[in-house]
């Protein structure tokens, strides 16, 4: 720890300051103004499109991407969301870890619904729990996305999907990415994809 943060937070005298209060209130406003979602506020869509929403490192529930053109973002190493995610319009997802969790959650991790288009970037799909036989990914027919460089891992049955597209083979791409479940992706065109 550097001196000058030694200093503010008065590390030496053990005792908490008045100063020490004043630097918790300048880096929660600083905070604020990166305006960065902590894992124990709701995710949500406040724009009626194009909404920025960046995520830091932790553990967070499900929510619903609902506004056109919505990014979210992880700020940090390891942001996880351990819930469903209902998508219901085009979106960006950058960086995060979905994990189905048990009891907190198993089944499917996200929903894309017919009328989406959703890019998946550097992505994890991680399945711990017990339930083997819901996909990662489920869309409704029509749905459709892009994984560029992600990670599929965890077990599922042999006639688990990855992905589960019951829509035309070109309305999903999965593009440099890995797939370390053993099950089949399904339905998605494949181009550089590991296993």
């Amino acid at each position: 720890m550097s001196l000058r943060v030694r200093e503010h937070l008065n590390i030496e005298g053990g005792v908490p300051t008045q100063q020490d209060a004043g630097v918790r209130d300048d880096v929660r406003d600083l905070l604020a103004s990166m305006d960065i979602t902590p894992p124990t506020e709701v995710v949500s869509e406040i724009q009626k499109k194009d909404n920025v929403i960046s995520l830091s490192q932790g553990t967070y529930g499900g929510f619903s991407i609902e506004k056109e053109d919505t990014l979210v973002k992880s700020v940090a190493t390891l942001t996880q969301v351990n819930r469903h995610i209902a998508i219901t319009s085009d979106c960006v997802l950058d960086g995060i870890t979905f994990i189905n969790d048990e009891p907190l959650h198993s089944g499917v991790m996200v929903t894309v619904d017919a009328t989406s288009t959703v890019l998946f970037r550097g992505c994890v799909f991680y399945r711990t729990s017990s339930d083997q036989v819901s996909s990662m990914v489920q869309f409704l027919s029509g749905g459709k996305a892009v994984f560029l460089g992600c990670l599929f891992k965890g077990t599922l049955a042999n006639t688990t999907q990855v992905v589960a597209n019951p829509g035309a083979l070109a309305n999903v791409q999965v593009v440099g990415s890995y797939n370390k479940t053993g099950g089949a992706l399904g339905q998605a065109t494949l181009t550089a994809v590991l296993s």
